[in-house]
């Protein structure tokens, strides 16, 4: 399916999966501070505060229903690049995200899924995962993020255009998208031009 394809990082909510009632307020404003990391010690949780996260994590996905172009754009961005989901969420959630993508059809357009097992910020882990996996492209949700990965070497960021990230300070290589077809029609367009 996507052998030899360059690699492109992917988020999960408020890309692929719709927030509840289809307001994104999770989306933050506040910027990154802290530098990028190499490596980072997996976060083991344990009694009471796995069985907290458990339940944090099962209750996220109660209902959630996918982003409408969520198929279709991940269909076309897999023409052009191996897609890997890194989100935010605990790696203990893994079974509700699997789950959860098999049953809107979207499992077989991604090769890989890395959920944030460590301590590090949700930006700093994603960060991590792009760099491990080689991506020069991700798209995301959130500004703050695109902000930090796109001023810490992710070459191209793409950002879902929600009402909470319009005004910060983006730099030239975030690029504001309404719809995932959007960034596979620039992938597309980038695939045929190499050089731009």
């Amino acid at each position: 399916m996507s052998i030899g394809l360059p690699i492109f990082t992917c988020d999960l909510d408020g890309v692929l999966c719709r927030p509840p009632l289809g307001l994104n307020l999770g989306i933050g404003r506040r910027l990154e501070k802290h530098p990028p990391e190499d490596s980072a010690p997996p976060l083991e949780l344990r009694g009471a505060h796995r069985l907290f996260w458990l339940t944090v994590e099962w209750f996220r996905y109660a209902g959630r229903l996918s982003m409408p172009d969520a198929r279709d754009g991940l269909a076309a961005i897999a023409r052009y690049r191996k897609v890997v989901l890194v989100s935010g969420r605990k790696e203990l959630a893994r079974p509700w995200v699997e789950r959860w993508l098999e049953r809107h059809g979207l499992r077989d357009y991604i090769a890989e899924v890395r959920l944030n097992n460590t301590r590090l910020s949700t930006a700093r882990f994603k960060l991590l995962a792009a760099r491990q996996v080689g991506a020069r492209e991700h798209c995301d949700d959130d500004g703050p993020t695109a902000i930090y990965l796109a001023e810490n070497g992710i070459p191209r960021v793409y950002l879902r255009d929600w009402f909470m990230n319009r005004g910060l300070p983006y730099p030239p290589n975030v690029v504001i998208v309404r719809s995932l077809l959007e960034v596979a029609d620039d992938l597309a367009r980038l695939a045929a031009t190499p050089d731009s």
